[in-house]
């Protein structure tokens, strides 16, 4: 009997095959990733069992197929789906009832009848998964419209087709499960549209959402099926699992009480933390173990997490929001830490990208992890590459998973191949041949093992960038370059992510013709390189920056002209005109930097007028909240931030006009604000440097008390002069 509690959501899929490579293909990459993503939010694991390429020719040699497939029907249930068009299938020949069924109750005694009777595999997977199952209550049917065209088949596999189409309707009827029955698709939209709705009633039967979930309980829910994703297909170095047992558990003598996690992006640093947490968690019942991945809350502030580690603590309510309004969370967090007297472990999954300094002078009874892709110094575990050992598991692992099975010559591949030591690397490669591989595909030279010739050009890549511009070249060839493209770009060049439905009013303003299902497939065939945040209305970033940086190659954005330039106007022109952009914490954040990167400077002072004027005790008027926002992208990308900087700059400055020297200086003044606030940061002071020998060239000092005069103190112009001296306390001796 099937269990809420058990989350996991693995449904058979059974159909011919030489007929269905276009329905099983649209599954795969339209339905299913969208699918995965509603079953992730609520913490379940979807897996659809998709034997098109799952059995290779070793098992057919060696008389496997029943067994694997009745065995995995079994492994589903009672989730079961068949696709039916005007083919019976193979059908097995009855001296092979010596196949390897004996394990497997009265399923010897099930083939043998099936064999004896001349069914087809098809009908085996449908007879055995549902029709003579009293508990299958998941399963549907979707029957392909016939049309009058010549099948190569018998017509005694005719008959016993429609034999079993009446029986499947006879048994949809006597088990009042009508509703389960498509009877006559005509077209695979159709035909997804149908096994989508079908699949949501399942989800939110089996698995409802909690009917009023708090924030706090909606993060938490969501970090379980974050961490589950990120277990789901790992295989442990349990050489650095024991040293951070060790760690833990010598605390109390311990002089580090920060731990650094370093490896090249893709060696698998949140897996490990997110294994790590969920054994010490039943190791170390005593311990608090609080966990915070910026894969999966990248955009929450250093307030909003300091709030839900004190829940984690058990503060008392009024006592958070007391130290809220008297602005001493972080204060008061440091006392509850230290009256909770047992350990506490806090996994800062960053990896370098984001600086809290909320969580510094922390009481003796506190270990911080963190992550980070070089090493640094001080107590650091480097997470090794894969090994043989460990790379064999992971392949069993996740083909398993999938049901799917590599023959000697693919894994031989996989093996020769140095960059397959990376886990992202080999993950991505298997993902690929998963989606888009057919285990026999008809060629100019006869039939092709087409899953061989993917894996062959896929690990032809020289890393993990090439890699990823692999699988982007291959999104647009099956869903057009002109959307994949504006869709990435838009991605990469956001600064808060974008949901779907902005992505859709972005395109249709950016002159593309297309619709939101449209969009909606390019983001799920991406599935595993977007990150989803539940941030108004559920925003998606690129989960690592390996596929920025691929996005940001393979279309030129660093072109500034019909490039990123004409997209962050794009963005700018879009949010100033939405009328939601002062309520959103988001826009707020997002939109000064879309301005500024578009050159609007008119529009942001307005911008930050309107802010005033609903938050007058907040200073806007000298950049400082504007750059207080903008600060996150320096901890993002340092390098990409001051080269934004430094090509703002050198436009300016080579664009310099005497005659209208007061525009100059004001957009001039727009970049040494960013400026100004980065030089604690990798570069700042050498950037500062360059601009002071800039500043000192021009002779701007002489205009500061002129720009003084002329305007007034609600524009950023009014603090030129500090800037100015500002920048020129970091020139080099030479200027004065």
């Amino acid at each position: 009997m099937f269990s809420k509690d058990n989350r996991e959501f693995r449904v058979f899929i059974s159909s011919t095959f030489n007929d269905m490579h276009d329905e099983r293909d649209m599954l795969n990459q339209q339905i299913f990733p969208e699918i995965r993503k509603m079953c992730w939010e609520r913490g379940v694991n979807f897996s659809p069992v998709d034997l098109r390429w799952g059995i290779n020719s070793e098992d057919t040699s060696n008389g496997d197929i029943l067994s694997v497939c009745l065995g995995e029907v079994a492994n589903s249930q009672p989730f079961f789906i068949g696709i039916l068009g005007q083919r019976y299938g193979w059908i097995p020949e009855e001296r092979e009832s010596v196949l390897k069924v004996e394990h497997q109750e009265n399923l010897d005694v099930f083939v043998s009848e099936s064999l004896i009777q001349k069914q087809s595999i098809t009908e085996m997977e449908i007879r055995y998964g549902v029709l003579k199952n009293t508990n299958a209550v998941d399963a549907f049917f979707y029957f392909k419209k016939d049309y009058p065209l010549g099948i190569e088949e018998s017509e005694f596999s005719q008959n016993k087709l429609a034999q079993l189409k009446d029986n499947i309707r006879s048994w949809v009827i006597e088990t009042d499960n009508t509703e389960h029955l498509f009877d006559g698709y005509t077209s695979l939209d159709s035909l997804g549209k149908r096994i989508r709705a079908d699949l949501i009633k399942v989800i939110k039967y089996r698995w409802p959402e909690m009917e009023v979930p708090s924030k706090i309980e909606r993060a938490n829910f969501r970090l379980q099926g974050y961490i589950q994703s990120k277990r789901q297909d790992y295989i442990a170095d349990e050489t650095s699992i024991s040293r951070l047992d060790k760690h833990l558990d010598s605390l109390h003598n311990q002089c580090e009480r920060t731990v650094v996690i370093c490896g090249p992006s893709g060696i698998g640093k949140s897996a490990l933390l997110a294994e790590w947490a969920y054994r010490t968690k039943e190791r170390r019942v005593d311990a608090l173990i609080f966990e915070h991945y910026l894969e999966l809350n990248g955009h929450i502030s250093n307030q909003e997490l300091v709030i839900r580690l004190l829940h984690e603590l058990n503060a008392p309510k009024n006592g958070i929001e007391q130290a809220q309004q008297l602005n001493q969370l972080d204060k008061y967090m440091r006392e509850q830490l230290q009256a909770y007297k047992k350990p506490v472990v806090l996994i800062l999954d960053c990896n370098g990208n984001k600086v809290y300094n909320c969580f510094t002078d922390l009481p003796e009874n506190v270990l911080i992890i963190t992550t980070r892709t070089h090493l640094t110094g001080g107590l650091t575990l480097e997470v090794p590459q894969l090994n043989d050992y460990r790379r064999k598991l992971i392949i069993d692992k996740f083909t398993s998973r999938y049901s799917k099975r590599l023959n000697n010559e693919q894994i031989n591949l996989i093996d020769a191949n140095s960059l397959t030591r990376n886990p992202l690397f080999l993950k991505t490669v298997l993902d690929e041949i998963r989606l888009f591989g057919r285990l026999k595909a008809r060629t100019a030279h006869g039939v092709s093992n087409e899953v061989t010739a993917h894996l062959k050009y896929y690990l032809e890549s020289e890393g993990l960038i090439s890699l990823f511009d692999k699988v982007i070249e291959s999104r647009e060839n099956a869903l057009g370059r002109d959307l994949v493209k504006s869709i990435l770009s838009l991605i990469r060049i956001s600064l808060t992510g974008l949901t779907e439905y902005e992505l859709y009013e972005l395109l249709k303003k950016h002159g593309l013709d297309c619709t939101q299902r449209n969009i909606i497939e390019v983001l799920r065939l991406f599935d595993p390189q977007l990150s989803y945040m539940g941030i108004d209305g559920g925003t998606y970033h690129f989960i690592n920056h390996i596929m920025d940086d691929a996005v940001w190659s393979r279309y030129k954005l660093s072109e500034a002209i019909g490039g990123r330039l004409e997209l962050h106007t794009l963005l700018a022109d879009h949010f100033f005109n939405f009328s939601g952009r002062l309520s959103s914490l988001r826009l707020r954040e997002a939109l000064p930097y879309y301005l500024v990167e578009s050159k609007q400077w008119q529009k942001l002072d307005h911008f930050y007028a309107e802010l005033y004027a609903i938050s007058p005790s907040i200073d806007y008027s000298d950049g400082g909240y504007l750059i207080g926002k903008l600060r996150r992208i320096s901890d993002l990308s340092h390098s990409r931030f001051l080269a934004s900087v430094r090509d703002s700059i050198t436009v300016i400055m080579a664009e310099w006009d005497q005659e209208n020297t007061l525009k100059t200086l004001f957009d001039l003044n727009k970049q040494l604000f960013f400026t100004n606030k980065v030089k604690g940061v990798d570069g700042g002071n050498e950037l500062l440097e360059s601009l002071a020998i800039i500043i000192e060239e021009k002779g701007l000092k002489k205009f500061s008390q002129y720009a003084k005069a002329i305007h007034p103190e609600q524009s950023t112009v009014f603090y030129f002069c500090s800037t100015i001296d500002r920048i020129l306390s970091f020139a080099p001796n030479k200027i004065s």
